[in-house]
């Protein structure tokens, strides 16, 4: 069943982000500054609003404002 709605990009062309159909606010928690702006920029792509922290203080400090759906933890 996979095969039959899986269409492989193109040589040379990656796939995508496909819109969100219900956007949400998502934290990115991750001590990797720089994994952590790719996925949010990725997360942005899609129609999400992302906020970032770099440590646990900091998404504590994050979270009092900004009221995350969803949080990716690393």
């Amino acid at each position: 069943p996979r095969a039959a709605t899986y269409a492989p990009a193109s040589r040379g062309q990656s796939p995508a982000a496909a819109p969100a159909k219900t956007p949400r606010r998502v934290l990115v928690v991750d001590d990797n500054q720089d994994a952590a702006e790719l996925l949010a920029d990725y997360l942005r792509h899609a129609g999400h609003e992302v906020a970032l922290a770099h440590d646990g203080a900091q998404a504590l400090e994050v979270v009092e404002t900004f009221h995350a759906d969803v949080a990716i933890l690393d």
